[in-house]
């Protein structure tokens, strides 16, 4: 799965990052309905693709038969448009009203919606940033501003008792931050001690398919830090920028986010639990611009904070990463503390987005806002981003911390097993109903 982070000058973390399923294989669907729902589910998976042929940026991943790769039509945005809106339709009224098929046939429609608004928009038919909300994603506007609860200014104030000195705090932030950036000779060592270390605290809490692999490529000259992509048979491609700055901080989050429990992890489970288990094709493709793809961003992005309470990261950076590129073990819990608030700024960074997107904030004052409240040193790229990818990059900030609030203060062991488990394995594509 493709999973694009945009650099920030907040370089602790990535920037802009519930039912269990009611079947398994006994439970899966027979007979003329299940047929019928396979094939529908496979022509989503061929109107990803074709999608995909035409807007590389628009489709996370789709596994296809290699013999019938070859069919995958050249076919207009017009027509994956109709098709997908037709096929819609046709899962609302003819499937979603049965109490055997209703849960697939809602998520398919959603998804088939998706890929039909998708090629709208890719056709030059503008929506609004509500529209998008509702047409791409499934979600409202009600849902986004009823959440945001910021207490920026005493986050803030305690930013400035932990870093005094001169400067603006943006500055001081920033100069602190740059201590620990990993030094190019010591990145390899960094990227696979918190791979191992995610991957070890991620089979605490659920397991893994047999045979997963995650296989990791260093490359440069790319707009993101990181970026992963599901091969099929619970492998994936992890790559990893090393012309980008990123601190010990950012490459453990990197690894949750790309690898354990994140997109390689989510992929891999949904992989097994749906297609395999349940029969559910159409989860054999991700349409990025999506309820399913908005949701995967957000459970990503929601990884490092599932499977890390604060003082398991802290051992974690004191007894790997930090010697790894001789800091101070000493240093971990006051680096985590300063993370930690920065992360709470992330109401502040989704009220900012969202304005900035919906037009009542121009550039400049958006990038102003960021700076002061967000504490971002250069907030142009991540404007820009929102340029690109508009309303997805709600995913990062509130797509999370909506995750996150479904699990609330249940910090314990086998509270987190049991919840990201029930992620894991959910059909459920509102975020909105995770309580």
């Amino acid at each position: 799965m493709k999973s694009v982070h945009v650099q920030s000058t907040l370089l602790c973390v990535p920037v802009l990052v519930y039912a269990l399923g009611m079947t398994a294989v006994s439970d899966r669907l027979t007979g003329a309905a299940g047929s019928e729902l396979d094939r529908y589910g496979a022509e989503y998976v061929g109107l990803v693709a074709d999608l995909g042929a035409l807007s590389p940026e628009s489709v996370d991943f789709q596994i296809i038969d290699p013999r019938a790769r070859a069919r995958i039509r050249a076919t207009s945005l017009r027509a994956i448009k109709e098709r997908s809106g037709a096929l819609a339709e046709r899962m609302r009224n003819t499937y979603g009203r049965s109490a055997t098929t209703h849960d697939r046939a809602q998520h398919l429609a959603a998804q088939l919606d998706a890929v039909a608004w998708r090629a709208a928009q890719l056709s030059g038919q503008p929506l609004s940033f509500d529209a998008e909300l509702t047409r791409l994603f499934a979600l409202s506007r009600g849902q986004i501003d009823r959440q945001r609860v910021s207490d920026s200014t005493r986050t803030l104030a305690l930013l400035e008792r932990q870093l005094p000195g001169a400067g603006s705090l943006p500055q001081r932030l920033a100069a602190y931050q740059r201590r620990f950036v990993v030094p190019r000779g010591h990145l390899h060592a960094v990227v696979t001690g918190a791979i191992d270390a995610c991957r070890n605290q991620t089979l605490l809490l659920i397991a893994l398919p047999e045979g997963e692999r995650l296989t990791i490529e260093y490359v440069a000259e790319r707009p993101w830090s990181g970026y992963s992509v599901y091969r099929g048979g619970y492998r994936s491609v992890m790559q990893v920028n090393r012309a980008m700055p990123l601190t010990v901080g950012q490459v453990l989050n990197l690894a949750c986010h790309e690898g354990y429990p994140g997109h390689h992890v989510y992929n891999s489970v949904r992989d097994q639990h749906f297609v395999r288990e349940r029969g559910w094709s159409e989860m054999g493709a991700l349409a990025l611009f999506s309820p399913e793809g908005f949701r995967a961003e957000a459970a990503a992005n929601a990884a490092a904070a599932i499977v890390f309470q604060p003082d398991e990261r802290i051992d974690v950076l004191r007894r790997t990463l930090f010697p790894a590129m001789g800091l101070d073990p000493r240093e971990a819990d006051r680096y985590v503390q300063v993370c930690n608030l920065v992360d709470r700024l992330s109401d502040d960074t989704t009220q900012i987005v969202v304005n900035y997107l919906d037009g009542t904030l121009a550039a400049p004052d958006a990038a102003r806002a960021l700076r002061q409240r967000a504490l971002m040193d250069q907030p142009e790229a991540l404007l820009a981003y929102l340029d690109r990818d508009r309303a997805y990059a709600l995913a990062y900030t509130w797509g999370r911390d909506r995750l996150l609030a479904g699990l609330g203060d249940r910090r314990e062991l086998k509270d987190r097993s049991a919840y990201l488990s029930r992620l894991m394995t959910s059909s459920e594509w509102d975020l909105g109903r995770q309580q």
